[in-house]
């Protein structure tokens, strides 16, 4: 069995052990494409592949493979090839490393570490227990402070904070924090051709596959041609590195949908996590927590339409469907609410990913609110691309929007009349051949800010603009 092979069952075996030992990072990994090639000298991730040099995977013990995986997840769960922006990569993937292995550790992952072949020097990931409370940019800003106090070496002599043989020093000579079991494992020396570091500086140099080395299984490819792998791919990122987001093109989206589309898988996956086992970092439920709030005041702009809310005795005839999930089984007070909001979103070609994002994220907090009994949905372009009900307590979780075509409201205003709705919320960017019939029932006109000339030009109903991040 051929290193490719042998590196792809490992790799396969500490994926689905990933799976079900730490939902939030098995869930999120099973979306990046595994592509295994000699190129990367540790593994490497753009946010779309996962780059993974079968030597390297070779010389990990498998608690410290499943570590090196659940990592490059985490650099994606944290979108840090979108936020890597103009700095400087070798310093971004150093502060994101020590933000990442403070959280995997809490987890109770195994810290890697192996014997570079190429200098008989131990290797670990980076640790600081100081960076702990701190985001990636701040330890970005902190890490630039010392690159820049540290003294320049003279001609001959060692970089600082160079390995030592025998030391297990993280790559810019900070302390690495031990873990159980840690040594590389026995007869997994890299084959010819496939040593981490070799022949692999720089994008595309040395990028070759072993010679008569093949994948194992279709899960995985073998190593691509060197005009296709990214920028970056050859340097020495520690046991593993974020690459910037792919330039958009043929076959690739742009930085800012990519990471609009990590978002919604990492909600997935802490919902995954919550419900079966495993842990979630608290930089990613804060991440969370500040991803995509609302920014319209939906308790308050409701009241404008139905009044204050005036409860009734509960009724068990139909619970609270909120705690149901809970085991809890209690009465709703059904008239506190709308019963019918009819939420239409704009889904042509002119509306990104971000705008998408954020205007069902305003729909979440409607029912979030219970600001409705019901709400009815409809992505529409130049007509009704699909719709669909939920109830107050219920989530747009794993939805995906449908549409992308021209933009004319006239046949989806049409529909929209037909519904029993008591209030519509249309969220578009105004730029449309026509605004339809308008609705007899009371319309609020959602849209970004910048957009919010186009949205006051709509003959009815009231316009809000909002900000986006």
């Amino acid at each position: 069995m051929n290193d490719f092979a042998s590196a792809e069952k490992a790799v396969e075996q500490e994926a689905r052990n990933l799976i079900f030992e730490q939902a939030f990072w098995g869930s999120l990994l099973m979306h990046l494409k595994r592509v295994y090639t000699p190129a990367v000298r540790t593994m490497a991730t753009d946010g779309i592949r996962l780059y993974i040099n079968p030597g390297f995977a070779l010389l990990l013990t498998k608690g410290g493979l499943k570590t090196v995986l659940a990592h490059e997840v985490s650099h994606c769960a944290l979108r840090h090839f979108d936020r890597m922006e103009s700095r400087d990569p070798e310093r971004w993937n150093r502060a994101t490393d020590f933000r990442i292995n403070f959280d995997l550790l809490k987890a109770n992952f195994e810290a890697p570490s192996w014997i570079d072949p190429e200098t008989g020097n131990k290797r670990t990931w980076l640790y600081n227990a100081e960076y702990g409370v701190l985001t990636s940019e701040q330890i970005y800003d902190r890490e630039t402070l010392k690159d820049a106090a540290k003294p320049k070496p003279q001609p001959g002599q060692d970089q600082p904070g160079q390995d030592q043989p025998g030391q297990g020093k993280g790559n810019d000579g900070s302390q690495a924090q031990p873990g159980k079991g840690s040594q590389p494992g026995k007869g997994s020396q890299p084959g010819k051709g496939s040593q981490p570091g070799k022949g692999s500086q720089g994008a595309g140099k040395g990028a070759g596959a072993a010679q008569g080395a093949q994948p194992g299984q279709a899960s995985g490819e073998a190593a691509e041609p060197a005009s296709g792998l990214p920028s970056g791919i050859g340097e020495d990122y520690g046991m593993g590195g974020i690459l910037p987001a792919p330039p958009s093109g043929e076959g690739e989206m742009s930085p800012s949908d990519l990471a609009a589309i990590w978002e919604v898988r990492i909600r997935q996956a802490v919902m995954a996590a919550d419900k079966y086992a495993g842990h979630v970092p608290g930089s990613v439920r804060d991440s969370i927590a500040r991803l995509n709030q609302p920014k319209v005041d939906w308790r308050a702009k409701l009241r404008t339409f139905i009044g204050e809310a005036k409860s009734r005795d509960p009724q068990w005839s139909r619970p609270n469907r909120r705690f149901i999930s809970q085991g809890l089984y209690l009465p709703s007070c059904p008239n506190d609410a709308i019963e019918r909001i009819l939420f239409l979103a704009d889904t042509s070609g002119s509306m990104a990913s971000p705008e998408l994002i954020a205007a069902f994220s305003e729909a979440q907090a409607i029912l979030d609110e219970g600001g409705c009994q019901i709400l009815q949905w409809a992505c529409m372009d130049t007509r009704i691309a699909s719709h669909g009900e939920l109830m107050a307590g219920d989530s747009f979780v794993g939805f995906a929007h449908s549409g992308g075509g021209g933009t004319h409201f006239g046949k989806p205003m049409q529909w929209a009349n037909e519904q029993d709705a008591q209030l519509i919320i249309l969220f578009t960017d105004g730029e449309t051949g026509s605004w339809g019939e308008a609705p007899a029932c009371p319309v609020i006109v959602l849209g970004a800010a910048r957009y919010r000339r186009t949205i006051e030009q709509c003959p009815y109903g009231e316009a809000i603009a909002i900000e986006l991040d």
